[in-house]
């Protein structure tokens, strides 16, 4: 049994007193909600280590990828079509990267179906394509191409880097919000309004409101001032000379642009 020294004691009150007095531990919130907010990730619980065990079974087949000899399976793979009936009309290997195997000929459907067995057993190899034609005769003709890796699977990467985590600071209004449970709400950044390309093609004056033609994203439209165009701006006014286009980005800020007339 471990004693705890009359001082530890007194020590340890005299700094909770301390971060009472300083407000450090106060806590004016929602008791009700903080307890949702519990509820609501204990319910998160299983799925969250459902992931953690999938990361963690990728990570090893990642760190310890198979490797084996494109070459290699390939003599195997001919060698039992072979034995098995199969006739091959062409046995080719690609030693790209990741290399690749193609086997096509014609045969049984049962000596087939073993091939494809054997080769889906094979950890380093992966069935990129398989095609079966059943002819007027009792055999199959066939085509399986298979990659090999020697090595974890490469893959371009991406344009956007992932960010670095940002570190924890020493702000402790997430304690003192009454919700410490909470996710912090990430600042939303809205995508760049993509400018619409439009072609100004056509003008008619003979009418009350003048009428123009236009061109976006190959759909021609006929439309008059104050109308919307298909990407969302509006006509604000138009002659023979040029077009006058009022545009709204994801803040609402709006601009105007001209679009000269197209003229041969």
């Amino acid at each position: 049994m471990v004693r705890i020294k009359p001082l530890t004691t007194l020590l340890v009150i005299a700094n909770l007193a301390a971060f009472t007095g300083g407000g450090m531990l106060r806590f004016d919130g929602d008791i009700g909600a903080v307890e949702r907010e519990i509820i609501a990730i204990e319910a998160e619980l299983p799925k969250l280590k459902e992931i953690n065990a999938w990361a963690t079974r990728a990570k090893q087949c990642l760190e310890n990828a198979p490797e084996a000899d494109a070459g290699q399976l390939l003599a195997r793979w001919s060698q039992m079509a072979e034995r098995l009936g199969i006739k091959l009309s062409e046995a080719a290997q690609d030693n790209g990267r990741p290399a690749a195997i193609k086997l096509t000929g014609n045969g049984a459907i049962n000596n087939l179906t073993m091939i494809l067995n054997n080769i889906n057993a094979e950890r380093a190899a992966l069935v990129k394509r398989i095609r079966l034609e059943q002819p007027e005769s009792d055999d199959w003709e066939f085509e399986i191409v298979a990659a090999v890796r020697s090595g974890a699977w490469e893959a371009q990467g991406t344009a956007e880097k992932t960010p670095e985590p940002a570190e924890a600071g020493d702000d402790n209004r997430m304690i003192n919000s009454g919700r410490p449970f909470a996710q912090p709400m990430a600042a939303q950044v809205k995508p760049p309004v993509m400018r619409e390309n439009i072609r100004y093609i056509g003008y008619f004056a003979d009418q009350a409101s003048p009428a123009v033609i236009i061109e976006s994203a190959g759909h021609f439209a006929v439309l008059k001032c104050g109308e919307m165009t298909p990407g969302g701006a509006k006509i604000r006014s138009a002659n023979a000379d040029e077009l006058e286009l009022v545009e709204a980005d994801g803040n609402g800020k709006e601009t105007v642009r001209k679009v000269k007339m197209e003229k041969k």
